[in-house]
């Protein structure tokens, strides 16, 4: 029988070299044993709390366990392509009778398989619509499949799904290389999703497309684990896979955004030969993952880890303003997270960062200050720690706020409205005495003593010549109103 809470041993991949998240080369690997490494990520560790499944890479150190090895896997088409099995050449969807021959294990299997997804309906009826529905293109696909019979069967649906796993678990036993073991899970990946499509809406559905992502992650072939997962969500959003699908999902991603990092791509960039990235926009489709595991399951285990990695990606990437937004979102929408701190530092960073000079709009100094003072209140062991580069943000925004006012009032000199020009000085010199624009504030002041307030108008005639608004009149008098109230309290 199935058990969906044993744990699944980790697949042996032969490497040529991997860098690791903090920038080590890490050597070659030619097995993983059945347990990752021992630093797993937090999502990773919450995931087998939950379900027992530990396997594959995780967020932080396993990303070292993924390579950039030259040799590209060859693209693998369901329904197609042949596979060898010793003398036996199978095709990737085999016929509705070869999942029940062979041996004892492969009956016991549908055997319990038949246990498990026992059907609800049987056989599946056509899908009705009715009116202009009938004109949806997958109402329309849905039917033509059912009147060529090649609709949904469960039948067919159980006996895919037990050939797959059996293709499975012996991808995940097999000595053979990595080629020959990326072959035999994609054997699989191609049979579980040939199972789903046999039976839509169903539990058997849930977990062939889980298993489906599964075999394409353990092959590297993550655009299209990926795709799996995502379509898992879409049709199952209440999924009980939903904690390794976010970790698989976050480690794809991560994996994404680190490869990007170290070998960029430029726009017009396309891959055709790599299974292991997208066809082009490789950190596009990182950001997207991320943001999908913050949409699909927003009160997830690693949601806010998404929305950090996804916030740091568009730091290291120059996109301040991004990233500000996503350590906002970080700050408020998730304020129990572990990384509380940490969007509150790097948020301040991404504040000054995001200052465009004294001929912009301040806001991004006043939340700067603002973030100061609540590091230096909300986690006062860290900001002891970090105590330096605070008293030099600190500095720096009050420096940048007095050039700022001052660069007001000088505006406003240069247009003779002394008035206007003095307050803004007047406000360097009270609010930013330590700064060196205090002194010079002070001194235009008292240059600009005894001007007009505001500049004299130059064409009055001009402006006499249009008619003046008048003051509307009130509807009611203020003696009606006091002859009113005097009359309530008679």
């Amino acid at each position: 029988m199935l058990d969906f809470n044993a744990s699944r041993p980790l697949i042996s991949i032969e490497r040529h070299s991997a860098v690791s998240p903090r920038g080590g080369v890490v050597p070659h690997r030619h097995r993983l044993e059945a347990r990752a490494e021992r630093r797993a990520t937090r999502g990773l560790r919450a995931a087998a709390r939950a379900g027992g499944i530990v396997s594959g890479i995780s967020s932080s150190v396993g990303l070292s366990l993924i390579t950039f090895g030259l040799v590209s896997l060859s693209l693998v088409s369901i329904g197609c392509s042949p596979v060898s099995q010793g003398s036996v050449t199978r095709l990737f969807r085999p016929s509705p009778g070869d999942a029940v021959k062979g041996s004892e294990t492969d009956r016991q299997r549908v055997s319990n398989i038949e246990q498990r997804y026992r059907e609800e309906y049987d056989p599946i009826k056509p899908v009705k619509a009715e009116g202009l529905d009938v004109l949806k293109p997958e109402i329309i696909k849905a039917n033509v499949m059912s009147a060529t019979g090649n609709g949904p069967n469960a039948r067919i649906a159980k006996e895919l799904f037990a050939e797959a796993e059996r293709v499975y678990s012996q991808a995940i036993a097999s000595e053979a290389d990595a080629s020959q073991r990326t072959e035999l899970f994609s054997v699989a990946a191609a049979n579980y999703t040939a199972a789903a499509e046999k039976w839509p809406d169903s539990l058997l559905e849930e977990d062939a497309r889980f298993l489906a992502g599964e075999s394409y992650f353990f092959a590297d072939m993550y655009p299209k684990a990926n795709e799996q997962y995502e379509l898992l969500v879409k049709k199952h959003p209440n999924t009980r896979h939903m904690d390794l699908i976010d970790a698989r999902r976050f480690s794809i991603a991560q994996y994404w955004l680190e490869l990007d990092h170290q070998s960029p791509q430029s726009f017009l960039s396309m891959n055709l030969t790599d299974n292991r990235t997208p066809w082009r926009d490789t950190k596009g489709h990182a950001f997207r993952v991320f943001d999908r595991i913050r949409i699909d399951d927003p009160t997830g285990k690693l949601s806010d880890d998404a929305t950090l990695a996804a916030a740091n990606g568009y730091f290291a990437r120059g996109d301040y303003f991004k990233a500000d937004q996503l350590y906002t979102d970080l700050r408020k929408t998730f304020p129990s997270s572990e990384h509380q701190f940490l969007a509150h530092f790097l948020g301040l960073k991404a504040k000054l960062q995001c200052y465009e000079g004294p001929d912009y709009a301040g806001d991004a100094l006043d939340q700067a200050e603002q973030l100061i003072k609540q590091i230096r209140r909300q986690f006062p062991q860290q900001a002891e720690q970090e105590k330096d580069y605070l008293s030099r943000a600190y500095a720096e925004v009050r420096f940048k706020k007095a050039e700022r006012g001052w660069t007001l009032g000088h505006y406003h000199e240069l247009r003779t409205e002394y008035r206007a020009a003095e307050y803004y000085y007047s406000k360097v010199v009270k609010d930013f005495p330590d700064t060196p624009f205090a002194d010079d504030a002070q001194k235009r002041i008292a240059a600009n003593s005894g001007l007009p307030p505001v500049p004299p108008q130059r064409f009055e005639w001009l402006v006499n010549a249009f008619p003046q608004r008048q003051n509307a009149k009130p509807l009611l008098s203020s003696n009606t109103l006091d002859v009113g109230r005097s009359g309530a309290r008679r």
